[in-house]
């Protein structure tokens, strides 16, 4: 019999978030780089870090200066105060109150707000049930506003006109909630929940 040995390799193929391969014990995996490493996008840096000026960087901190999302992490957003602001503030998810001002860059800075709502200068609410079929996203200054109630959730539907919402009791003639596909066996669409409903609350603390 004759047995042969095998050197042990550290080999892996190259992807786009990672260039650098490292060799654990029992198996070979890609890795980021690390903190002070240089890098040309922050996909090549670890879980944690960012690439800025060509070195990877740990994420900002809460209420930090900064100048794009990706300086914040995945907890926060860059939150600009006004239209004319040079830089913003590392804000987390959910921390803002009702009838907080800020401006919007990007069609998700509405999940800054603890509702979940918000009301730019053109009056148009964006919910965070709502599809890019019902919302059209515009940058500008926009208001935290209350959650809403769906009063058809659960009911089928054919389109979001089926789908009423009412804030603080009252049913809302200019706002409705999200027709879509349900998950059950019936083929059918319903209303969904909105911020405003208890079950949206109880899932979203899960």
């Amino acid at each position: 019999f004759f047995f042969s040995s095998r050197r042990r390799h550290t080999r892996c193929r190259e992807v786009s978030w990672a260039r650098r391969c490292v060799q654990e014990t029992d198996f070979n995996r890609c890795a980021g780089y690390s903190t002070g490493d240089q890098c040309t996008d922050s996909r090549d840096c670890s879980p944690g870090l960012y690439c800025a000026n060509s070195t990877c960087q740990a994420y900002k901190a809460k209420n930090s200066s900064c100048v794009l999302d990706e300086e914040c992490g995945r907890i926060r957003r860059c939150m600009y105060n006004s239209s004319t602001s040079i830089k913003g503030v590392c804000t987390d998810y959910f921390s803002l109150p009702d009838n907080t001002i800020f401006f919007s860059r990007g069609e998700y800075d509405h999940f800054l707000c603890k509702s979940m709502m918000a009301e730019n200068e053109n009056t148009t609410i964006r919910g965070a049930n709502e599809t890019d079929v019902d919302f059209i996203f515009r940058p500008g200054m926009m208001r935290c506003g209350v959650a809403m109630m769906s009063i058809d959730k659960g009911v089928s539907c054919t389109d979001y006109t089926n789908c009423r919402v009412a804030l603080n009791g009252a049913i809302m003639a200019d706002r409705q909630a999200t027709c879509q596909c349900s998950y059950d066996s019936s083929g059918v669409s319903k209303c969904v929940i909105m911020n405003g409903d208890l079950e949206f609350d109880s899932d979203r603390q899960k």
